[in-house]
C-alpha cells in the first residue's frame, strides 16, 4: 500500500509540474498553450507507463495507473488535432500562388500596401494609384459593382473570375463573408491600427476633404459671380458631424460617414453589411468573437508595429521589396489634431463606444505576433519562402 500511495503522490506531483512545463515551453519557445499542454501530457504518459509496467500482475492498481496513462494520451491528442481543426490561417511561405485579397480598413494603411504591391510587380487593378487597388463595388465611393452593393454577391468562384489576371488586390468597404471559403484559391490579409487612432485620423482626413471642397466651390463661385450661394455645401461640417453620429444613431450606407464610423468601425467591416448598418451601440461580444474568427483565417499587419512588416510580407506575401517606400506617418498629425479638435468629453465618449474594437485590436496584436514569429522561425530555415 506504500507503494500505491508513494505512486499516486507522484502522480499528483507530475500533474501539478506538468502545468509550469506546459506555460514554460509556450513562453520560451515561442509554442501555443496547446502543443505545450501536449508535450508535457506525454511525458506524464512515459512515467505512468513505467509505473504500470513496475507494478505487479495483476495489481488493480496497474489497469488504473494504466488507464490515467490512456486519458493523458487522449487529452494530448485533443488538444493537438482541435486547435488544428479550428486554425485554418494563413501558413508561411504557403501562397502558392494564390491570389492575395488585402481588405483595407479605411484610414489603417491601405493606400501604401496597394502602391507597394504594384512595386513588387504583382498585377493590380488598373489606375491604382488614384483608385486604392480597388474595382467598382469595392470602394467607398462606387459601391455598386459586379457583383450588386458593395461586390457581397459575389461567390469563390465568379470572384475569382471577375479577378482576370489579377494577382492582387484590396476592397474598402465591408468584408464578403463569402470569401473566407476561398482560402485554397486566395489569401486574406488586412493591417489593422489603434481604433481611437484610426478614428482620429478618419475625422482628420475628412475634414480635410470638406474644407478643400468648400474652397474649390468657393472659387467656382467667384470666377461665375451668377452661381447661386447654394453652389456651396450646405449643413455643419464634417469634424461637427461626426460629434453628432457619435451620441445620435446615423447609419450611412456610405462605409466613410455615420455613426458606424466612430463605433466599433474594424468589427463592422469585418462582419460584413448586415452588422455594419446596425444602429449606434448595437455591436455586442458576440460580434467580437466573430470577428476575431475572421480574423484567425487572415494575414494580420498592425500599423503600429512596422518593425514586423518586412518578414510578414516576404513570408506571406512573397514580396521581395519589403521596405515600403510610401508608408505616409501621419500618426503624429492624427494625435495633434485630437488634441485641438476633440474634446474630453468627446474623447470619453469614444472609448466607450469603441471597447470592443480595443479588445479585437489587442487580439490581433497577439495574432500578428504569432505570425510574426511562425515567419521567422520559416526565414531561418527557408532564406528563400515561395512566392
Amino acid at each position: 500500500m506504500d507503494d500505491v500511495t508513494h505512486t499516486l503522490s507522484l502522480s499528483l506531483s507530475l500533474s501539478s509540474l506538468s502545468l509550469s512545463l506546459s506555460l514554460c515551453l509556450s513562453v520560451c519557445l515561442s509554442l501555443s498553450l496547446s502543443l505545450s499542454l501536449s508535450l508535457s501530457l506525454f511525458i506524464q504518459v512515459l512515467f505512468f507507463s513505467f509505473i504500470s509496467l513496475s507494478l505487479s500482475s495483476p495489481s488493480p492498481w496497474k489497469m488504473i495507473v494504466g488507464g490515467v496513462a490512456v486519458q493523458r494520451i487522449a487529452l494530448a491528442l485533443l488538444l493537438i488535432v482541435l486547435p488544428a481543426l479550428h486554425a485554418v490561417g494563413p501558413v508561411p511561405g504557403g501562397r502558392k500562388g494564390r491570389l492575395v485579397y488585402h481588405f483595407h480598413l479605411h484610414k489603417c494603411g491601405g493606400t501604401s500596401f496597394c502602391w507597394d504591391a504594384a512595386r513588387n510587380r504583382e498585377r493590380v487593378p488598373p489606375d491604382y494609384r488614384n483608385k486604392n487597388c480597388n474595382l467598382p463595388g469595392d470602394e467607398p465611393g462606387r459601391r455598386f459593382g459586379a457583383a450588386g452593393e458593395y461586390n457581397e454577391k459575389y461567390t469563390c468562384d465568379t470572384r475569382l473570375r471577375d479577378m482576370r489576371t489579377y494577382t492582387y488586390f484590396q476592397s474598402e468597404t465591408v468584408l464578403n463573408q463569402e470569401m473566407l471559403k476561398c482560402s485554397d484559391r486566395m489569401l486574406l490579409g488586412l493591417q489593422l491600427r489603434d481604433p481611437l487612432k484610426r478614428i482620429y485620423s478618419h475625422i482628420r482626413f475628412e475634414q480635410k476633404e470638406y474644407l478643400e471642397r468648400q474652397e474649390r466651390l468657393q472659387k467656382q463661385r467667384q470666377a461665375d459671380p451668377k452661381r447661386a450661394a447654394s453652389a456651396l455645401e450646405s449643413g455643419p461640417d464634417y469634424l461637427t458631424t461626426a460629434r453628432a453620429d457619435s451620441y445620435v444613431s446615423n447609419i450611412n450606407r456610405d462605409t466613410r460617414y455615420g455613426s458606424a464610423v466612430v463605433d466599433n468601425y474594424a468589427i463592422r467591416s469585418l462582419l460584413g453589411s448586415k452588422v455594419f448598418l446596425l444602429p449606434l451601440g448595437n455591436i455586442t461580444r458576440d460580434h467580437l468573437e466573430a470577428a476575431k474568427r475572421v480574423l484567425d483565417q487572415m494575414v494580420v499587419f498592425i500599423l503600429e508595429r512596422p518593425e514586423w512588416q518586412a518578414e510578414m510580407r516576404t513570408c506571406y506575401y512573397g514580396w521581395k521589396d519589403t521596405e515600403s517606400a510610401n508608408m505616409r506617418n501621419s500618426r503624429g498629425k492624427s494625435t495633434r489634431f485630437a488634441e485641438e479638435s476633440i474634446d474630453e468629453e468627446w474623447r470619453e465618449q469614444l472609448k466607450k463606444l469603441n471597447a470592443l474594437d480595443s479588445e479585437l485590436y489587442a487580439y490581433a496584436n497577439k495574432l500578428a505576433l504569432q505570425q510574426y514569429l511562425a515567419c521567422h522561425r520559416h526565414l531561418k530555415g527557408d532564406a528563400s519562402p515561395e512566392s
